[in-house]
């Protein structure tokens, strides 16, 4: 089975496991990512 998601087999699993217990659809997330200066962005303010 190929992962829909950048983890392991068994971490997608428990994944999907809980956003079913939670009753969270992956329709329903967003993604956002931001960019910062600095060495690796880790000063973010």
């Amino acid at each position: 089975m190929a992962s829909r998601f950048p983890v392991s087999v068994e971490k997608e699993s428990k994944l999907l496991e809980l956003m079913e217990i939670l009753q969270i659809k992956e329709t329903e997330l967003e993604e956002s990512f931001t960019r910062s200066g600095g060495k690796g962005g880790q000063k973010r303010k």
